[in-house]
């Protein structure tokens, strides 16, 4: 009896999406509710998807892509109509530009108003069809599930990309019973699993694949690159075969960095110019010869060269006419390729010409590029705090972090010297160049890979795009390191000269201070320049003074025990370390400066050492400061009321306050009271004369008394009038 109520219970469209969803397969959904969704999102909740909210549609719509990357299953999206579908545009777009899956779903307003000023109205169909593989509506609750299974197998088909799904707020609250819901789930699922079976068509690639083992062979400068296409198909392994089984240097783009370890000796990354400016044959897997790879056209690549592109898009083979194109999948045309090879193997020797070219030329780099991060150079520049959190990333093994670099100098920079050995560990800016992508990728991240640490490298910039999302990293606790690089807004002293050459400066961003925000929301952050900077003390023209200190492996898991081995007891520098340093986890604070937070030993030794540090100690001597965290490195309760502290603080000011000197002037009045004062004194003392010969002496007396000094003439003339008025009147 109960399972037949069950059976004929109603549920709404919201409910009936959640569990269409979570029957395609959903885990996570990224989002910002709001009417008409916010049923939605719960009823998802409830069949097992796990809804991320955030701040802004904006940054959800990036974590949502990133996400589908990651994974290689589709990012949901979930936004309320009108603005926030506008708002979503950017992640959907941004999905199918970087080809990732990605499924944005939003309400919309009823459909009897449409085309009467509802609230939030908007053709939500027209404005994502540009920007969307497939934009669909559902008009009526029946619609839902086999639109649903529609559009996710629709973000994974061909090229990877962004999908549309419209659900009106009057289909989201029509019902119809439980047993026509799951009787139309499975129908959906049922239909999407025999569409899926079904492989693509394709022209047979079993003669592309003999030409293109055939080209590698006969050339004499081959050369391999790789794209965050083949990081998605998971083609790491096949790739790695091909590159060990040959010996053909590989060149990744930005985001394949990581298919094959960077730390591989035929890595032509340090030596990008030579690899692509004279090799004969290259073949190209997932990545498109677009802006990245400079079109594929002169003077960067050869005028000669010869492409092989591996693309899952005819269209784009069609586009860009390489000497030999193959449509498929990365991962299994590589493996074909590698299958060819092995029946007619070869290899290029580490001695051969092309192979020691390249060897030889990244060597050089590389070693150029390690002169300049051996130097501890503080007040930082770029490469002093890259090189220390490469070390530490390089520390925490295996499973690698996820770092995601975000910037204009601080992504591009961070490209060559921050190393990636593990695949899909590097998000950055993509093929787009999009800004702001940064905390939404790092919420992507740890959700996706909760075995891994994310470290966002983030510029000042490009970190205030999306900065207050640092409250959802909080608020799901998730395992985010961000880094801050303060180089005073986008190229801050960089030397980066603007396209605009007239001359005109245009103001960026001023300055980010995100200490109150990271204060609120209990994260630590690494900020460059230092506070007690001035405004001139920039990266860039500091360059001279370098300090020599110990290089540490990583900024966390630190032996504190190694460094008391050797320490000097009578040091007023381990005095002050012992003294005011907490060590907090992986971070070191100062018991007196609560907002320096320093990742190393050393660094917080060089604070110990600071002006900053020493006002400090100064103000704690006097009384007015004391011990602002406790054994816990938390800031303590202050026990009295501001108005008692302020009293406090006066009445010490009060006591050490120092007597002003005396001018002049009142050390002469000063004087001239004391000589008043003893001759009225002597005055009583005598005896009082009678007649003339008492009136003369009196006279003489307040001449005397009256006598001018050298030093005050007005004075002295004020005193002489006052003198005659009590002669007179004496003698009257």
């Amino acid at each position: 009896m109960a399972t037949e109520t069950a059976l004929t219970a109603k549920v709404d469209g919201s409910a009936v999406a959640g569990l269409a969803l979570a029957a395609a397969g959903a885990r996570h959904m990224f989002g910002v509710v709001g009417i008409p969704v916010t049923s939605l999102a719960s009823r998802a909740a409830a069949a097992g998807v796990r809804f991320i909210a955030f701040r802004n549609e904006q940054s959800s719509g990036y974590a949502a892509a990133a996400y589908g990357f990651l994974t290689g299953t589709p990012g949901l999206l979930l936004t309320v109509s009108g603005p926030g579908c506008v708002h979503g545009l950017a992640g959907l777009s941004h999905a199918t530009a970087n080809a990732w899956p990605l499924l944005m779903v939003s309400g919309s307003c009823s459909q009897s108003d449409v085309g009467r000023g509802d609230f939030q109205e908007l053709d939500q169909i027209a404005a994502t069809k540009p920007f969307a593989k497939l934009a669909v509506k559902a008009t009526a609750i029946a619609d839902i599930p086999r639109l649903v299974f529609q559009a996710l197998a629709a973000t994974v088909a061909g090229r990877p990309g962004g999908c549309y799904l419209d659900i009106p707020s009057d289909v989201l609250h029509q019902t119809l019973t439980q047993s026509e819901a799951d009787a139309l789930i499975a129908a959906a699922a049922a239909d999407a699993a025999a569409a899926g079976s079904s492989p693509p068509k394709h022209k047979s690639l079993d003669d592309g694949i003999v030409k293109a083992a055939e080209l590698l062979h006969r050339a004499e400068r081959p050369l391999v690159v790789f794209g965050k296409g083949a990081a998605y198909a998971r083609a790491e392994e096949a790739i790695q075969k091909l590159v060990d089984t040959t010996g053909i240097p590989f060149l990744p783009t930005p985001m394949g960095k990581g298919v094959v370890p960077d730390a591989h000796p035929l890595s032509a990354t340090a030596a990008r110019s030579l690899a692509i400016g004279q090799c004969d044959v290259a073949l190209i897997v997932g990545a498109r010869l677009n802006w990245l790879l400079h079109f594929g056209e002169p003077p960067k690549w050869s005028k000669d060269v010869k492409f092989i592109l591996v693309d899952v898009d005819e269209d784009e083979i069609e586009l860009r006419k390489p000497h030999l194109g193959l449509v498929g999948d990365a991962k299994r045309v590589v493996e074909l390729i590698n299958r060819e090879i092995k029946d007619q193997p070869f290899c290029l020797a580490r001695s051969h010409p092309w192979v020691a070219a390249i060897t030889k030329k990244a060597k050089d780099n590389v070693l150029k590029m390690e002169a300049q991060l051996a130097k501890d150079v503080v007040p930082f520049n770029f490469m002093t705090p890259l090189r220390i959190i490469r070390d530490a990333i390089l520390a925490e093994g295996s499973p690698a972090p996820i770092v995601v670099s975000e910037g204009a100098n601080t992504m591009d920079v961070g490209r060559a010297v921050l190393v990636q050995n593990e695949p899909r560990t590097r998000l950055d800016a993509g093929t787009w160049g999009t800004m702001g992508v940064g905390l939404g990728y790092c919420i992507a991240a740890a959700v996706a890979e909760p075995n891994r640490l994310v470290v966002a490298v983030e510029g000042d910039s490009g970190f205030g795009f999306s900065a207050m999302e640092v409250e959802t990293l909080v608020r799901y606790q998730l395992p985010v390191v961000v880094i801050v690089f303060n180089n005073n807004g986008v190229y801050g002293a960089s030397g980066y000269q603007s396209e605009d050459s007239s001359g005109h400066d245009v103001d960026g961003p001023s300055v980010g201070r995100y200490y109150l925000l990271f204060l609120l929301c209990g994260l630590f952050i690494l900020f460059q320049p230092d506070d007690d900077d001035d405004e001139n003390s920039s990266p860039m023209y500091e360059q001279d003074h370098a300090i020599n200190l110990p290089v540490k492996k990583a900024f966390s898991r630190v032996n504190a025990d190694s460094s008391k081995v050797a320490a000097n007891k009578d040091d007023p520098l381990e005095a002050d370390f012992n003294n005011y340093v907490l060590k907090c986890k992986s971070v070191y604070k100062c018991k007196l400066c609560p907002r320096i937070m320093c990742l190393s030993e050393d660094m917080v030794r060089v604070h110990l050492e600071s002006k900053r540090h020493a006002r400090s100690k100064k103000l704690l001597g006097n009384g007015r400061l004391k011990m602002m965290l406790n054994s816990d490195g938390e800031l303590e309760e202050e026990a009295e009321t501001h108005a008692e502290r302020h009293a406090r603080t006066i009445a010490l000011a009060q006591q050490v306050q120092k007597p002003k000197k005396d001018s002049g002037r009142q050390r002469q009045l000063r004087r001239r009271q004391k000589k008043r004062s003893r001759n009225q004194l002597e005055k009583k003392q005598q005896p009082e004369s009678s007649g003339k010969e008492g009136a003369a002496k009196q006279e003489k007396s307040d001449k005397k008394d009256a006598k001018p000094e050298k030093s005050d003439k007005k004075g002295a003339r004020r005193e002489k009038d006052k003198s005659d008025k009590k002669r007179r009147k004496t003698e009257k």
